[in-house]
C-alpha cells in the first residue's frame, strides 16, 4: 500500500481479527472495565516480577527472604483477582 496518494491513517484491507478496540469504551461500564482491566494488568505485572525475584532468592538459598517476597507475591495476586 502505497502511502503517498493516501489521506487518512494506514489501514488493512481486512478486517481486524479482534472484534473490539483496546481504547475505552463510552459510559461508565467501559470506564470501569477499562481501569479494572487496566489495574489487573499491572498487579499481573508486579507478581510476574516478584515471583522471578523470589526464585532468584531461593537459588541463592536464601530461603526465608525468598518465602517472604512468595507471600507478598501471592497476596497481590489474590488481591487483584488474578
Amino acid at each position: 500500500m502505497s502511502t503517498e496518494d493516501h489521506d487518512g491513517p494506514l489501514r488493512p484491507s481486512y478486517p481486524s481479527p479482534l472484534p473490539f478496540s483496546f481504547a475505552a469504551k463510552g459510559g461508565p461500564g467501559g470506564v470501569w472495565a477499562h481501569a479494572d482491566g487496566a489495574a489487573r494488568l499491572r498487579a499481573l505485572r508486579r507478581a510476574r516480577i516478584g515471583e522471578v525475584h523470589a526464585k532468584d532468592l531461593y537459588e541463592r538459598g536464601k530461603f526465608e527472604e525468598a518465602a517472604a517476597v512468595y507471600t507478598k507475591v501471592r497476596g497481590t495476586q489474590e488481591g487483584a483477582g488474578v
